[in-house]
């Protein structure tokens, strides 16, 4: 790599320099796609029959419309409405390690929960967002306990 301080560093010096060294990308984020859609256009792909590709074709036609519908209502909320997203963000195993035996020997899991108040429309910042994080032995990561316990707390 070129270390002389009279070169111009750019965008794409620094992008060309994490491509080649460091074996790393720029992609832009990946989208999480709905998991009763893939699975219609996968019956639509394996479906031969003109009666059965409209009806499967109705069915995510439908289903796409609620999603609309979803999305507009959230962007029609008023000043008086509280809006929350939360859910699990990572169960981490411990230990970690490169190795596979300690991989395959973790006794421990860390979990992590966040809960994020407003919408797309918010500006995330230390008073809206909320992460809560435990170990495996003080409390176990059961669904009926954390919505309860972080819906009441």
């Amino acid at each position: 790599m070129v270390t002389d301080p009279a070169l111009k560093t750019t965008k794409s010096y620094f992008r060309m320099a994490f491509n080649t060294c460091f074996n790393l990308g720029f992609n832009a984020p990946s989208k999480d796609f709905c998991s009763l859609c893939i699975q219609l256009d996968e019956h639509l792909k394996q479906e031969k029959g003109p009666t059965k590709r409209n009806e499967i074709m109705t069915m995510k036609r439908a289903h796409k419309l609620k999603a609309k519908a979803f999305y507009s209502l959230l962007r029609e909320i008023g000043e008086k409405t509280l809006v929350l997203s939360f859910g699990m963000q990572k169960n981490l195993t411990l230990p970690r390690g490169a190795d596979r035996n300690a991989y395959y020997s973790h006794q421990l899991y860390f979990h992590t929960y966040s809960v994020v108040q407003g919408n797309f429309e918010y500006r995330l910042t230390k008073d809206n967002v909320f992460c809560y994080c435990w170990m495996e032995n003080q409390y176990v990561k059961w669904s009926k306990k954390i919505a309860s316990g972080f819906m009441i707390g």
